[in-house]
């Protein structure tokens, strides 16, 4: 079944074809969780705790083309409550060590997550969501996705 079909369906509160969606994106959701809150377990909590909220909230979806952008925001906002609850700062030091061979790979990837978590949040989310999760930054609801308060 193609993911708009999906979509449409979870939307009338079918809630095997949500979690086949939430499967299908797993992999982004988990390394989106990842870049915000640097650890392998919290970024586990947040994917759990964003599928929690989508299945509480799909109803409130109002446009099956947004289904992805509704869902990074739900996931950007629960990344936010851990830390603030944890109360982190986005540590790089927590990086996954890499061989000695990719040794400039990692200094590479240290300078690009440190200029990242340098930005104030709006061009933050922007970076992270067009070049880590490849979505257009013209996709979604003409609002931006906002820290909640």
């Amino acid at each position: 079944m193609n993911e708009l079909k999906l979509i449409k369906k979870a939307m009338k509160g079918n809630k095997e074809c949500l979690e086949e969606l939430l499967v299908l994106h797993g992999d982004q959701l988990y390394r989106t969780a990842y870049l915000y809150v640097r650890n392998r377990e919290d970024a586990l909590d947040v994917v759990q705790e964003t599928s929690y909220k989508s299945f509480l909230s799909i109803n409130q979806l109002k446009n099956e083309k947004f289904f992805l952008t509704w869902l990074t925001k739900i996931l950007i906002n629960c990344s936010y409550d851990l830390l603030k609850k944890n109360k982190k700062e986005l540590p790089l030091n927590k990086m996954v060590e890499l061989t000695a061979d990719k040794r400039d790979k990692r200094e590479e990837n240290l300078d690009l997550l440190e200029a990242i978590n340098r930005l104030n949040e709006k061009h933050k989310n922007a970076i992270i969501l067009f070049y880590f999760q490849d979505l257009p930054l013209s996709e979604g609801p003409p609002y931006s996705i906002q820290r909640r308060r």
